[in-house]
């Protein structure tokens, strides 16, 4: 860090990983990140050594970033790869696991494929910590696709549903607004935040909207149609990236450029 010089490097594909673009986190002297073919991993980040190396199963990929947390926690989603479409778009889940061990804390299955990253906070109306998971397919170019995502909210500590919230139907060609001239194609969603006052901000990047989402009523549903739980700001096109929050604002990528709302319009 000092003066840029190259300390170590390691070669992933003697542990079959691929990382793509994903973005490791760095906790207890380590990186841990997704391999891609399903695998979750920690090196060492003093000589790059592995740790250790879980393997989530067969026939799925580790295509989301890991989240981790100061407690020593990792969240790792996984997804469907066995080149059945069909079938893979409906395999999806999250596990937990204990930085130290890489031992499985607890694990959750999902209807859909899980691709982006977690947010682990605590949330309106939840006593304690909760894990924020979004899921499903993103659009399939060159051709048009109708896609409903899902939103769960799970309690960090033992993977049970808080709430869950679904979109409405879209069809789109990669994503909302897209065209084979200018081509907008994102993941199904951007990962998630959660705000001081714990509500949950999200883009659904597919069908180019953001939602500020909370149970009110604690019925364990985010209800599309109530104006107290649910509020939203339609862009009309896909979006790039997560929301960035800063007081009183809110800042979204989306594939025209960035769009900035003030957080009492959403």
């Amino acid at each position: 860090r000092k003066d840029g010089q190259l300390i170590w490097k390691a070669n992933l594909y003697e542990w079959n990983a691929i990382t793509g673009e994903l973005t490791p986190c760095m906790l207890s002297d380590s990186v841990i990140f997704s391999g891609g073919m399903g695998s979750i991993l920690r090196l060492s980040l003093q000589n790059g050594s592995l740790i250790w190396k879980v393997a989530i199963g067969p026939n799925v990929t580790t295509s989301a970033q890991v989240s981790c947390t100061q407690d020593g926690k990792v969240f790792a989603g996984y997804g469907g790869y066995s080149g059945n479409d069909a079938n893979d778009r409906h395999v999806g889940g999250l596990y937990l696991l204990d930085i130290e061990t890489g031992k499985t804390l607890w694990t959750r299955s999902f209807p859909y494929r899980v691709y982006t990253p977690v947010a682990v906070g605590e949330i309106h109306g939840h006593a304690g910590t909760a894990v924020i998971v979004a899921m499903g397919t993103p659009g399939q170019y060159p051709n048009k696709t109708t896609e409903n995502h899902t939103l769960w909210a799970l309690d960090a500590n033992t993977g049970e549903m808080i709430w869950s919230f679904n979109t409405p139907s879209c069809t789109a060609l990669g994503a909302r607004g897209g065209t084979l001239e200018e081509m907008c194609w994102p993941l199904a969603w951007s990962a998630p935040v959660i705000s001081k006052d714990g509500i949950v901000y999200i883009n659904w990047a597919f069908g180019g909207v953001t939602y500020a989402l909370r149970d009110i009523n604690k019925d364990g549903l985010c209800d599309l149609h109530s104006p107290e739980e649910v509020s939203s700001f339609d862009f009309g096109i896909g979006h790039q990236g997560g929301p960035a929050l800063a007081p009183g604002m809110l800042v979204v990528l989306t594939c025209h450029g960035p769009r900035a709302l003030l957080t009492a319009a959403i």
